[in-house]
C-alpha cells in the first residue's frame, strides 16, 4: 500500500512564522478510476457495472436529501441537510434554498480510525509553483482523454492560467510520434479551467493518434517559465471502414500498429469505442467493444494472449456485429496499456459498414 505524502507548508499570516503539514495526493480517482479499482480487487464484477451502481447511489443520495432523509452508512459516512441561516425573528420566513440549503457529509470515527490504521506518512521536498493539468474531457462527447479536431476540450487543474501574448506562455498539443502544435482558440483561460478548440499536428501514420497536452506559465512578470504536462494521454478517434484495407488501432508512436482491424461485419454505420484491459487481479489482457457512454453497454471481452487474430463481439444493440483484429506485438501492446494507460486504454471507432 502506498503512504500519504505530505509537505511542509509555511502559513505567511502569522507572526511569528508557522508552518502546516500538507497532504499531496498520488493521484485524483473520479467514477471510473475508482470504478476499475473495485473491478481489480472483485473480478467477478465489470467496471462498468459498478461505475452505474456508483453514479446510480449519487442519484439516490440526491433524491433522499431532496426529500428530507439523511443517510447513515455504518462505518462509513453520513449525509444530511441543514439550513445555514440565521431568522431574525420567530416569524420569519425562510431564505430562498438557493440560499440557505447546506448538505454535509461526514466520516465515521470508524472510518477515520481505520484509515488511521491502515496508511503511513512520507514526507515529501517541497516544490515549487507550476500548472497542474488534473483531467481532460472532450465536450462534445463527454468523454474524458478524447479530443476531436475543431471542437472544445476542458482542462481542469490548478495554477493553469498563462499569458499568451508572453513569450513562451503556451498551451501545446504534441504526438507521441512527431508534430507539435501551440494552442491558439481559447473559450477561457484561467487558474482551475482552460477551454481550447484542439488544433493537433497530424503524425506519420493514422495509427498514431496519441498525444501528449501541456501548458506553460509564468507567475511574475520576470519570473522563470514553468511547464505541467497531463500525466495521461489523449487519443483522437480512428475511422475504420469494413472491408477496406487494415485499419491501425491501440497504437502509441510506433512505426507499425500494435493491432489492425482487418474485417467485420455491421448492419449501418456507427461510432463504437474498443478498449483493451488488462485486469489486476489475474494479469490478463482482454479486448472488448463498448458504446460511448461511460458505464454503458460493454460486449464481451475476448483474453489476449499472444500475437495472432481474434473476433470481436459487439454489444447488445450496436450495429456493429463483430470486428476481426489482428494483434501485431502483444508483448508491446501489454506494455503500453499496462504503463501508458494504467491498464485501459481506449480508441473510438467511426465504423462505416
Amino acid at each position: 500500500m502506498a503512504s500519504i505524502q505530505w509537505k511542509v507548508e509555511q502559513n505567511k499570516l502569522t507572526t511569528p512564522a508557522s508552518y502546516r503539514a500538507r497532504t499531496v495526493a498520488h493521484t485524483t480517482l473520479d467514477y471510473e478510476g475508482v470504478s476499475s479499482a473495485m473491478a481489480a480487487r472483485n473480478p467477478q464484477l465489470s467496471a462498468g457495472l459498478i461505475e452505474f451502481v456508483l453514479r446510480e447511489f449519487r442519484e439516490e443520495v440526491l433524491i433522499q436529501l431532496a426529500n428530507g432523509n439523511a443517510i447513515n452508512l455504518e462505518n462509513f459516512l453520513k449525509f444530511a441537510v441543514n439550513f445555514a441561516t440565521r431568522l431574525p425573528t420567530a416569524v420569519a420566513p425562510l431564505p430562498p434554498l438557493s440560499e440557505c440549503l447546506e448538505v454535509q457529509v461526514s466520516a465515521s470515527k470508524t472510518l477515520r480510525d481505520d484509515v488511521r490504521s491502515a496508511a503511513s506518512a512520507e514526507k515529501i521536498a517541497a516544490t515549487e509553483k507550476a500548472p497542474m493539468i488534473i483531467a481532460v474531457t472532450d465536450v462534445t462527447t463527454g468523454l474524458e482523454n478524447v479530443m476531436q479536431s475543431g471542437t472544445s476540450i476542458v482542462l481542469n487543474g490548478t495554477n493553469m492560467y498563462f499569458d499568451n501574448t508572453m513569450p513562451g506562455a503556451e498551451c501545446v498539443i504534441e504526438g507521441t510520434r512527431n508534430g507539435r502544435t501551440v494552442q491558439t482558440n481559447f473559450g477561457k483561460r484561467a487558474n482551475s479551467e482552460i477551454i481550447v478548440v484542439a488544433d493537433y499536428p497530424a503524425q506519420t501514420s493514422t495509427h498514431n493518434n496519441e498525444y501528449l497536452i501541456s501548458v506553460t506559465t509564468s507567475y511574475t512578470e520576470n519570473g522563470s517559465l514553468r511547464t505541467g504536462t497531463y500525466n495521461k494521454r489523449l487519443r483522437v478517434p480512428l475511422q475504420v471502414s469494413i472491408g477496406a484495407l487494415a485499419t491501425g488501432i491501440l497504437s502509441g508512436a510506433e512505426d507499425n500498429p500494435l493491432v489492425n482491424i482487418t474485417g467485420g461485419a455491421a448492419t449501418a454505420s456507427q461510432r463504437i469505442r474498443i478498449q483493451a484491459v488488462i485486469n489486476n487481479q489475474d494479469q490478463i489482457l482482454r479486448i472488448s467493444l463498448l458504446d460511448m457512454t461511460e458505464g454503458g453497454k460493454v460486449g464481451d471481452a475476448v483474453i489476449i494472449n499472444g500475437d495472432g487474430g481474434y473476433e470481436i463481439l459487439g454489444y447488445t444493440g450496436s450495429t456493429v456485429t463483430y470486428l476481426t483484429i489482428t494483434v501485431n506485438d502483444y508483448a508491446a501492446l501489454y506494455a503500453l496499456v499496462n504503463t501508458a494507460y494504467s491498464n485501459r486504454m481506449i480508441d473510438i471507432l467511426n465504423v462505416y459498414a
